[in-house]
């Protein structure tokens, strides 16, 4: 009898976004956001598995784990299902894929059937506004879980669409794990009890989280966070690095967010507080790290009226930008992990509208909302959720670093500290593992 081995799994790096997911067929999540769709592969009597994965992502915030995904799936999983081959005699899968996702998939090699990494929602008005458009998405997963039945179901991330689809799949009786939880704990934590109904097990990437869920009586597992695997491979471009150093100033990073309307939201006043800085610290300089060449456009339009401001703005350069400076002014995100493994003083801040701010205050339930300042469970680095103009004590921060360089040490060290707690590459090797051995062992049962 063949043994139809089949994995369904979905993406999306952040609460910010909609849906997300690993390239399946190898295992690992796919960059720059994407919807996949696995078709099944033609098989051959003689092969005793089969794998096929469909792959859900709008996220564009993730890069890096997307990247190094990328980079790794292969050897990652081709040694997992290796493992795996020796103890049932099976072969690596065969696998077909079309994607619902972004450039980074169709690079890659895959057939783009919807470019869905161009459409990442966050705030109450652009989800209603979206409902239609996902409820096509889930109508198309739903059949394809009857058309192409899963093993399991993999969701990293973003819990508003992923419940839907883990109930849909707990229905079918088909075993459903979460890889990089939703922050649940951090506001709205009432929804742990839907994850308990529909998900077998999180694997946890924040060692705060895996106890929290402990408590709450959720399956759970620490494995890590997937960023620290990204940031091992890093490849800096040196000539960009050695040509920043050659100028004498020193550098201040702009951070502004991978998304469209945190640069709208945030550029201004993050602009305003970098001239703050300038008037008081000339020896500086400024370099805005733009994660689109459409963003990196608005943010230049905006730099007219700061014709004082010695500033550059750079796409795709985070990782160099990071690097080079002294202190960061960054928009809250995913960024935060790869601030803590360069250990650079950073003040965080995230603009957002009047009545979400209130929404916040009132389902809010985590102290901070700097990566940095959870894992140390105090203020570590400065942080401004906000709903006005805080561009006076961002800067006053900036400065007070930059003109008292023992302080600015501390701040670094402590972030060492933190970072040596949590900094362990391998976490998507882990997740692998554990997934394919519970797999492995659910077939064993059945047969």
């Amino acid at each position: 009898m063949r043994s139809v081995r089949r994995i369904r799994v979905c993406d999306a790096l952040s609460v910010k976004d909609i849906c997300g997911g690993p390239d399946a067929a190898l295992g690992t999540p796919s960059a720059g956001g994407k919807f996949h769709f696995f078709a099944p592969p033609p098989h051959k009597p003689e092969l005793a598995d089969m794998a096929r994965f469909m792959v859900y992502a709008c996220s564009t915030g993730g890069t890096l784990l997307h990247a190094y995904l990328h980079q790794r799936r292969r050897t990652e999983w081709r040694l997992a299902w290796k493992q795996l081959r020796q103890s049932s005699e099976s072969c690596l899968p065969h696998r077909h894929h079309r994607c619902f996702g972004g450039c980074k998939l169709v690079e890659a090699g895959q057939h783009q059937v919807y470019p869905l990494a161009e459409h990442p929602i966050m705030g109450i008005w652009r989800a209603v506004k979206a409902v239609p458009h996902f409820y096509r998405i889930f109508r198309m997963a739903k059949q394809h879980f009857e058309t192409h039945r899963p093993d399991a179901v993999v969701l990293v991330d973003y819990p508003g669409f992923h419940w839907h689809l883990a109930k849909a799949a707990h229905q079918r009786g088909i075993p459903v794990y979460w890889f990089v939880p939703p922050q649940i704990w951090a506001w709205a934590t009432h929804r742990v009890k839907w994850m308990k109904k529909s998900v077998d097990h999180v694997f946890c990437n924040l060692p705060f989280e895996t106890e929290w869920y402990q408590k709450k009586g959720m399956p759970c597992s620490f494995i890590g966070h997937p960023y620290f695997d990204a940031m091992s491979q890093q490849r800096l471009d040196e000539s960009f690095i050695y040509e920043q150093r050659s100028r004498p100033e020193r550098i201040v990073a702009l951070l502004p967010g991978s998304r469209g309307h945190e640069v709208q939201d945030n550029v201004p006043m993050m602009l305003n507080a970098a001239r703050l800085v300038h008037q008081q610290v000339p020896d500086t300089r400024f370099l805005v790290a733009g994660f689109k060449t459409k963003q990196a456009e608005v943010i230049r339009e905006q730099l007219v009226n700061y014709p004082e401001l010695p500033i550059e703005v750079h796409v795709g350069r985070t990782p160099e930008i990071i690097n080079l400076a002294t202190v960061c002014l960054s928009v809250s995100g995913s960024v935060s992990l790869e601030l803590l493994n360069a250990s650079l003083p950073t003040v965080t801040v995230y603009k957002i509208g009047q009545i979400l701010f209130r929404l916040v205050s009132i389902f809010k339930h985590a102290k901070y909302i700097s990566l940095i300042n959870l894992l140390a469970d105090c203020v570590v680095t400065p942080e401004f959720l906000t709903n006005k103009d805080e561009s006076k004590p961002m800067s006053e921060q900036l400065i007070a670093w930059l003109k008292d360089e023992p302080s600015r040490l501390v701040v670094k060290q402590q972030m060492q500290q933190i970072k040596a707690g949590i900094a362990r590459p391998g976490a998507c090797q882990r997740a692998v593992e554990h997934l394919l051995s519970t797999l492995q062992t659910r077939g064993k049962a059945a047969a």
